[in-house]
């Protein structure tokens, strides 16, 4: 995700926290939604190689009975490479903040009815 994009891929999950931390329902199908328009506007071969990525992340997270890949670790893993900032490397509330972010998309299955 380029660092043009990264305040914006971070908003929906901070909108979803504020809503659960102020006692309401968060909208998931809205959040969903939220994505998929912010990975269309991503440039084709960063939009394709993530959309890979969280297919790929998935079909390792649904076996993470017999691997031990379970979703958090696998965010906890790649999201350097997919969601980071260089002011926010060593801040781990960012860090955790980051990682949240991609366990969502990696869960929500984004990539499997996408028409990017």
């Amino acid at each position: 995700i380029p660092l043009a994009a990264y305040e914006r891929f971070r908003g929906p999950l901070t909108d979803v926290i504020f809503a659960v931390e102020n006692g309401n329902v968060p909208n998931i199908d809205n959040v969903v939604e939220r994505y998929q328009a912010l990975i269309t506007e991503l440039p084709p071969l960063n939009r394709q190689l993530l959309l890979y990525l969280l297919d790929v992340l998935a079909v390792f997270a649904s076996k993470s009975d017999l691997n031990h890949a379970t979703t958090e670790r696998l965010a906890a893993l790649f999201q350097p490479a997919i969601l980071s900032h260089p002011d926010h490397r060593s801040v781990p509330l960012d860090m955790q903040k980051n990682q949240d972010v991609l366990v969502f998309l990696i869960e929500s299955e984004i990539f499997h009815n996408a028409q990017y």
